[in-house]
C-alpha cells in the first residue's frame, strides 16, 4: 500500500485515486495503518481519492474506506460491521474428559489470560472487554469524524451489524451507489477532463493480486480469510476489525 501510494504521489500525471475494496477486514493495527496512509496521502497530494466497495467492505475494510473523500458501493455491496472481535476458544472441559492438565508457569495471574487451557474468569472477561471497548471507541471516532455522524447517533447503528447498499446510504455510512463506470464518469466531472486512462499499480511479488487479495491465488490466506483465522487462534486472543460470523462462534 505504501509503495503504491508513493508511486501515485510522485507521478504528476495521476489526477485521482480509486481504492477497490473487497474485504471483511483484518487486524486492528493494519486497518489503522492503511487508513493513516490514505489520510496522509490526501494531505500531501490534494487530488480526489475515492473508495469503491465491491462485494464486501466490512469492519477493518470499512475503517480504511473512511480515509477517502467519498465512499461508493455497488448496488449489491455489504458494508459496515463497525466493531471489534476477539476470537477465543476454551478447551478446559475437553481436557478434563481426556485427562490433560495444564502445567504452565506464569509470572502473574493474568499472564495466561485468554489461554484456551484455563477457564476465563470474570476478571479476564472484564479485561478483554475493556480492551475491546477502547479499540471500538477508536473505530467510532474515525467513522464519526469522516462521516460527520454524532457519536451518540452512530452508536445506535454501530453494533457490529452489516448493511446493504441502500441501508448504508440511508444511514449516511456511504456516499453513493453505482458501478465502476458511474464512478469514472463522476471523476471526469470532478476533475474537469473529458477522458482519462485508468491504471493499476502492481508489485512484482504480488503480480496477479488485487487490493485486499480480491484476485489472490486460491488457497492463499489473503484470498481466503478463513484460512487466516485458525492461525490467529493458535497465537491466542487477537483484537480484530473483522467480520466473519461463520468463524466467530464459540465452542462449548
Amino acid at each position: 500500500m505504501r509503495s503504491m501510494l508513493k508511486k501515485a504521489e510522485h507521478d504528476p500525471s495521476v489526477r485521482g485515486v480509486i481504492f477497490l475494496i473487497d474485504s471483511p477486514g483484518g487486524s486492528v493495527t493494519a486497518s489503522d495503518r492503511i487508513y493513516h496512509m490514505i489520510r496522509s496521502f490526501r494531505q500531501r497530494h490534494p487530488i480526489p481519492v475515492f473508495a469503491l466497495v465491491e462485494d464486501i467492505g466490512a469492519s477493518g475494510a470499512y475503517y480504511i474506506a473512511m480515509g477517502a473523500d467519498e465512499v461508493w458501493v455497488h448496488p449489491t455491496s455489504i458494508v459496515g460491521s463497525i466493531g471489534v472481535v476477539v476470537f477465543n476458544v476454551g478447551v478446559t472441559g475437553l481436557m478434563k474428559k481426556i485427562g490433560v492438565t495444564d502445567r504452565s508457569i506464569t509470572s502473574g495471574d493474568e499472564k495466561e489470560m485468554g489461554s484456551p487451557f484455563r477457564h476465563m474468569s470474570t476478571k479476564d472477561q472484564q479485561i478483554f472487554q475493556d480492551l475491546v471497548s477502547d479499540l471500538y471507541s477508536q473505530f467510532l471516532g474515525v467513522v464519526s469524524k469522516n462521516r460527520q455522524i454524532a457519536p451518540d447517533q452512530l452508536k445506535s447503528i454501530a453494533d457490529g451489524r452489516v448493511y446493504t447498499a441502500k441501508q448504508a446510504i440511508k444511514l449516511h455510512l456511504v456516499d453513493r451507489i453505482g458501478y465502476r463506470e458511474d464512478l469514472v464518469a463522476h471523476l471526469e466531472r470532478v476533475m474537469h477532463v473529458s477522458k482519462f486512462e485508468l491504471v493499476r499499480y502492481r508489485e512484482p511479488f504480488l503480480s496477479g493480486t488485487g487490493l485486499f487479495g480480491e484476485s489472490s491465488p486460491v488457497g492463499s490466506p489473503v484470498a481466503d480469510p478463513s484460512l487466516l483465522i485458525p492461525a490467529i487462534k493458535k497465537l491466542g486472543p487477537t483484537p480484530l476489525y473483522f467480520w466473519s460470523p461463520s468463524l466467530g462462534g464459540s465452542m462449548k
